[in-house]
């Protein structure tokens, strides 16, 4: 009888033992937590989204990654992950922050919060600290001393800037001003085009608040926006008038100088949202034969006058 052969079962290697760390060696991981954590976020929404955790499981270090707790903050679990990587494996520590820390900071530009030079100098200080030399590396990333002038937006704002649905004749180049991080530029280009626009709908060749004034005028109106026979719809006609005459007045003026400081994203955002409305206004205007009909019904309805 043939002797039954045991195949002997294959031992999964020990995890490797942590190696023993000084008191200075701990300080500086928690202040590299800290740091780190502003570059490369802990965790994120979304599968596949750039993050720490990601990170762990996809150098297979997944083990090393705290299960969630209540009181864990995302500081200490980036914490108890960078402190065992540390201790068990320095090489892939060392490898970690060479081949990541250049997406963490293109991740931070594109959500309109840049890395400067002083922060990534700090950083730097602490690899240093615990022996991990990525200067050349770092200081190859030519990062600006200064927040620079033209950021593109967090993608929250990017976001709503699609999710409004800009008027088609701001399309694309307002849009794509707006994302890329030229905001004065994205509304000045806004108001040129509805001076274009309103020069197209009244046939006139006058330019800003004398444009407007005129094509809107509700005595004799080139573009009406609605039927002026009556007190309100002259009203309505009126302050279309007056708020064409304010954008043209204020925010084409105010953008026109190239010195100006860059506006908030959120007012660049108000200001491609207005002009967007306005010009939907004008297209949902009725049309002039409709305009026409309602004013001579109007005469009609009006009482003869007493003959002598």
């Amino acid at each position: 009888m043939k002797k039954k052969v045991h195949k002997k079962s294959k031992r999964k290697k020990p995890t490797p033992r942590g190696k023993l760390i000084s008191a200075r060696a701990i300080q500086d991981l928690r202040k590299l937590a800290e740091q780190a954590g502003e570059i490369i976020p802990a965790t994120a929404f979304g599968n596949g989204a750039f993050c720490f955790k990601k990170i762990a499981f996809e150098y297979h270090l997944g083990k090393y990654w705290p299960k969630a707790r209540k009181n864990l903050s995302k500081k200490e679990a980036i914490y108890s992950f960078l402190n065992e990587v540390y201790r068990r494996h320095r090489k892939v520590f060392y490898k970690i922050f060479r081949e990541n820390l250049a997406r963490g900071i293109e991740r931070r530009r594109n959500s309109g919060k840049p890395v400067l030079e002083a922060e990534i100098l700090e950083l730097n200080a602490t690899l240093k600290s615990l022996e991990v030399d990525l200067e050349r590396e770092i200081l190859a990333l030519k990062l600006p001393k200064d927040r620079p002038t033209i950021v593109p937006p967090p993608q929250e704002f990017k976001s709503i800037i699609d999710k409004i649905g800009l008027h088609p004749f701001l399309l694309p180049e307002c849009v794509n001003l707006f994302k890329n991080g030229h905001l004065n530029e994205a509304a000045r280009k806004a108001l040129e085009k509805y001076e274009v626009y309103v020069q197209k709908k009244s046939s006139l060749q006058l330019i800003g608040t004398d444009l407007m004034g005129t094509a809107f005028s509700e005595k004799r109106s080139y573009v009406r926006i609605t039927d002026t026979s009556h007190k309100r719809g002259a009203a309505l006609q009126d302050g279309f008038k007056l708020l064409s005459m304010g954008v043209m007045g204020f925010w084409r003026n105010y953008l026109s100088h190239g010195d100006e400081k860059q506006i908030p994203h959120q007012d660049a955002v108000a200001i491609l949202g207005v002009i967007s409305h306005m010009m939907n206004v004008i297209d949902s205007a009725p049309s002039e034969s409709a305009v026409d009909v309602a004013l001579a019904t109007t005469v009609v309805a009006l009482p003869l006058a007493p003959r002598n």
